[in-house]
């Protein structure tokens, strides 16, 4: 985002979604190429680009409002499914600040979201011996030291979520 000073007159884009709720703020800058190529990555066709040429003051009023829905470029990792199997990769797409917050915040409690860990890993030691060295094998105590204890461990750490797919499936209205 540019620099302005005071009393400045700023060309800010807008990007409007329109639907059964009424019309809000989805996402803003001030480069019209980050604003196209947002509304193209979409693809949504509830989606308006708005130009909006005010002094910054007034813009700023309006971008306070919605302060998190800046459109930047995002670095997110996904996986390359070929016929060699899946290999990970990192691409840049625009995002807003809310909507990559929000696929990293899914991805970093993927593990403590689902299953809970903490009743686990005070009912696993009442395993038999033999049942215990199966859930060892599954990387089980590795996981509940993370999500219980928040302890990292390489196996953890080494699992990668595609977050193209967390993004797509979190807003599934939100791409055409």
């Amino acid at each position: 985002m540019a620099k302005y000073e005071p009393g400045d007159i700023a060309t800010y884009y807008f990007v409007i979604l329109e639907d059964e709720h009424g019309k809000r703020i989805q996402g803003w800058t001030d480069r019209k190429s980050l604003a196209e190529f947002y509304m193209k990555f979409h693809n949504c066709s509830n989606y308006r680009l708005k130009k909006v040429t005010k002094t910054i003051e007034e813009i700023r009023g309006i971008t306070e409002e919605n302060c998190h829905d800046e459109i930047i470029l995002a670095n997110i990792i996904t996986r390359d499914r070929n016929k060699k199997g899946s290999e990970i990769k990192h691409i840049v797409v625009p995002t807003t600040e809310t909507e990559i917050r929000f696929v990293n915040e899914e991805c970093d409690t993927f593990f403590s979201g689902k299953v809970n860990y903490a009743y686990l890993d005070g009912a696993t030691q009442f395993l038999k011996n033999k049942y215990q060295r199966a859930l060892e094998r599954l990387f089980l105590p590795l996981i509940i030291s993370k999500a219980v204890y928040n302890r990292s461990d390489p196996y953890r750490e080494g699992i990668e979520l595609d977050q193209l797919m967390v993004l797509f499936r979190s807003f599934p209205t939100n791409f055409g």
